[in-house]
C-alpha cells in the first residue's frame, strides 16, 4: 500500500486521514461513532482475538491506512522532525487511545 508515492504525498494522506479522527467526523469509525466501547476496550488493551468486535486491525480501513502509513513514515525518518502533529498510528491500542481522546475534546 503506498509504495508509489512520494514522502510529501505520504505525509498530505497521512495528515488528511488523521483529520477524520481529530474532526470526529466518524468516517471511518464504527457507526461513525468515537466513543463506541470498541474503542473504548481498544484504548484499554482489552482485545481479545478469538472474539469478534464491531471494528478490529483486520476490518478497520482507516487503522490499516493510518497504520501502513505510519510505518512508511517511520522509516522514512519521521520521528527525527519532532512534529507536534505527528501521532504513531501502527499499534491498533494507541490508534484507539487517539480516537478516544479527539471524541472526547468534541
Amino acid at each position: 500500500m503506498f509504495q508509489d508515492f512520494n514522502n510529501n504525498q505520504l505525509e498530505l494522506l497521512y495528515r488528511g486521514l488523521k483529520s477524520l479522527i481529530e474532526t470526529n467526523s466518524g468516517l471511518g469509525l464504527h457507526n461513525a461513532d468515537g466513543g463506541h466501547p470498541v474503542y473504548i476496550a481498544g484504548s484499554q488493551g482489552n482485545i481479545n482475538q478469538d472474539q469478534k468486535y464491531a471494528d478490529s486491525p483486520e476490518t478497520s480501513t482507516l487503522f490499516q491506512m493510518l497504520s501502513s502509513l505510519s510505518e512508511k513514515l517511520k522509516k522514512n525518518g519521521i520521528e527525527s522532525h519532532s512534529y507536534r502533529w505527528w501521532y504513531d498510528f501502527s499499534d491498533w491500542q494507541k490508534y484507539c487511545e487517539f480516537i478516544i481522546e479527539a471524541y472526547k475534546k468534541n
